[in-house]
């Protein structure tokens, strides 16, 4: 009885919509952590890009990781002709959604015992769904134009179908902005 417990568990926390913070009644805001990979000087304008981009969108604020909705994770390289000349850059990008975004609600939701609870936060610890996988290249000159680009389109295909479930009323609240 106890696995199945746990089967259903896992089942409704996978449901799509679930898991995101909310400050106030009808104030919803994700939590979103930046993950590169790239050589230091192309990181930094990475993650400093990405970040302003984020913090610019008011439903969207930046999180350590274990606190996370989503998880933006890019593995960014040069890229070089066969002769060796660079001549731009490609990204590797991962929309991530970890399972400790559901899983307090979910225990929550499901009155799970203490004991149930830990269980299932001890079951999922570092589950991971992607969501969308990406590759993004371009000229050097470029980088910042393709940024911008991840940034619309996790909002427009990540962050917008959440604010539409919130709207409609199925997604249950969890945590805090």
């Amino acid at each position: 009885m106890r696995l199945l417990s746990i089967f259903a568990v896992l089942l409704l926390a996978l449901a799509p919509g679930a898991g995101h913070a909310q400050a106030a009644p009808g104030h919803v805001s994700w939590r979103v952590l930046l993950s590169v990979t790239a050589p230091q000087d192309v990181e930094e304008e990475i993650v400093g890009f990405l970040s302003r981009q984020l913090i610019s969108i008011p439903d969207i604020r930046l999180a350590g990781a274990g606190e996370a909705d989503f998880e933006i994770a890019i593995v960014a390289t040069r890229t070089r002709t066969v002769t060796g000349t660079e001549n731009g850059f490609a990204l590797s990008v991962a929309i991530i959604k970890p399972f400790s975004s559901f899983s307090a609600g979910l225990a929550e939701a499901l009155q799970l015992s203490p004991e149930q609870s830990d269980l299932l936060q001890g079951v999922t610890a570092g589950v991971r769904d992607v969501r969308d996988l990406w590759l993004r290249t371009g000229a050097g000159d470029d980088l910042g134009r393709v940024l911008q680009q991840i940034v619309i389109d996790f909002d427009q295909q990540h962050v917008e179908e959440m604010r539409r479930r919130v709207r409609q009323g199925s997604v249950a609240a969890v945590g805090s902005s």
